[in-house]
């Protein structure tokens, strides 16, 4: 019922009555044919939807990891082998915590997270398939950013903190991240925040680039509250009373 046609390393599925058995994709990656038309490259499956001229019209959702989504959570983390590594337990774990982990064991400790209830952040969907991840939550459940000199906390308030922004690499460059960071202002709102901060770097910092870049937080409304005496950027949305 399906065919697959490879130019230059491209396969396209479609209906036919022959099929020709195509490179098999990675599992996640795996979904029904027939609603959307797909493109495999380079190992990875881009998923089209489209519109009545046959543009391309991404469907893009913002959903909280809970334990509802856990396994989206998981399966985000099998297709992206530098999140998975990390597993966004860099800031939540303490420094020596941390260094003593596997990768499986952060793995886990995140799932557990989301097992507990605990808020950890969002992912974004393109036809049901999740592309990209913010890491949101309350700023006192990162245990190493709590104890991080470079950024100690500015005042007393209950702050959620962003400390990482992930896109899959087929949907960067197409605005996708300033998204993510504004559903993640509306989950941490949503939730009872008074505030959200952000710690972004400049692009060609050599320190740790998934925390995004100034220019994403000042258009997703955030201020910068940087003290003077401060090197590391702190950006900060406030919401109103």
């Amino acid at each position: 019922m399906w065919m697959s046609i490879s130019f230059g390393g491209i396969c396209w599925f479609g209906a036919g009555s022959n099929r020709v058995e195509p490179e098999v994709p990675p599992a996640c990656y795996l979904y029904p044919f027939g609603m959307f038309p797909s493109v495999f490259v380079g190992g990875r499956c881009r998923w089209m939807a489209q519109d009545m001229e046959g543009q391309y019209v991404p469907d893009i959702q913002f959903q909280p990891v809970t334990e509802a989504r856990r396994h989206d959570l998981a399966r985000f983390s099998q297709c992206h082998g530098k999140f998975r590594y990390c597993s966004c337990m860099r800031w939540r774990m303490t420094s020596s915590k941390y260094r003593r982990s596997s990768k499986e064991e952060r793995v886990e400790a995140l799932a557990a997270l989301v097992r507990a209830g605990t808020p950890v952040g969002i992912l974004a969907y393109c036809e049901g398939m999740p592309i990209g991840w913010c890491s949101v939550a309350p700023r006192e459940s990162y245990a190493a950013l709590e104890r991080y000199r470079a950024l100690p906390r500015i005042d007393d308030a209950p702050v959620w903190s962003v400390v990482c922004l992930f896109v899959d690499r087929h949907y960067r460059r197409q605005g996708l991240t300033g998204q993510l960071l504004r559903a993640a202002v509306n989950y941490a709102r949503d939730h009872g925040a008074p505030a959200v901060e952000g710690y972004p770097v400049a692009p060609e910092a050599p320190s740790y680039t998934y925390m995004g870049s100034p220019e994403t937080f000042r258009r997703a409304g955030f201020v910068d509250v940087t003290p003077a005496d401060q090197n590391r950027i702190v950006m900060r949305c406030t919401f109103e009373a």
